[in-house]
């Protein structure tokens, strides 16, 4: 059983029947990596897996400046456009120039946070 107190106090209680309650702390984990904001949403990309051009289905919900952004297994950025108008709701992107492989797409809003993605293969 979980008892959240506040971030000071949460304990963690197991009982075992017949044996009594074992007890511990539970202090929050820090591994010193800035993960940034959890992506709320995630972006629909057809056809997958692709070989000329894939369809993202964007979210309506997203602010004038964003942009989608396409990096490759190794984490470069092989991509990046501004998102088109609010009202649009699927964009179509080229992709023969890219290398067979498995690509990250991500929707970044203007502050660079990333609040949707997906992923995609390239034949």
């Amino acid at each position: 059983m979980y008892y959240d107190d506040g971030p000071i106090n949460s304990v963690l209680r197991v009982s075992y029947y017949g044996r009594g309650v074992w007890e511990t702390p539970m202090h929050p984990v820090s591994s010193g990596i800035n993960s940034g904001p959890t992506p709320l949403l995630v972006l629909e990309v057809s056809p997958n897996p692709s070989t000329e051009a894939i369809t993202v289905t964007l979210p309506l919900v997203r602010d004038e400046n964003s942009s989608v952004q396409i990096t490759n297994s190794i984490g470069q950025i092989v991509f990046e456009m501004k998102c088109p108008s609010a009202i649009q709701e699927k964009m179509k992107i080229e992709i023969p120039q890219l290398p067979a492989g498995v690509y990250l797409i991500q929707l970044l809003n203007s502050k660079n946070n990333i609040y949707a993605n997906g992923k995609f293969v390239k034949n």
